[in-house]
């Protein structure tokens, strides 16, 4: 697990930074979008990790707020802009790259709470 998440962690972050400099934020920067994909994003976590809870209700650490735990994972959502930025360059694109990159930073800074709620409600912390 060490030799897998080091070098993912590294190229995540690699990303992240080439997406945010790629990016326009002067013009690119639109918060409502921003709120509005924040919301989006945590209610389709919550939704997912409480569909997924239902299915697999004998295991641990399956409960109704395992969503919250799927916070961080935004490598792939990142990766789909970036590459829609490259293919289709221009303000929209930028905006969509924004959103994503401010959205996965915002989940990225609430994480270690909402990792911290789904450990304690699972009885394991």
């Amino acid at each position: 697990h060490d030799l897998a998440i080091r070098p993912e962690r590294t190229i995540y972050i690699l990303l992240l930074l080439l997406s945010a400099a790629s990016a326009d934020l002067r013009t690119s920067i639109h918060p409502g979008f921003i709120l509005m994909y924040v919301m989006f994003r945590f209610s389709a976590k919550m939704a997912t990790g409480s569909l997924a809870a239902s299915f697999w209700g004998r295991w641990p650490l399956t409960h109704r707020s395992l969503g919250l735990g799927l916070l961080s994972e935004g490598g792939m959502s990142v990766a789909t802009a970036a590459t829609f930025a490259q293919i289709m360059p221009g303000p929209v694109s930028d905006t969509i790259l924004t959103t994503i990159l401010f959205t996965v930073f915002i989940h990225e800074l609430i994480t270690p709470y909402a990792l911290q709620h789904v450990f304690s409600r699972a009885g394991k912390l």
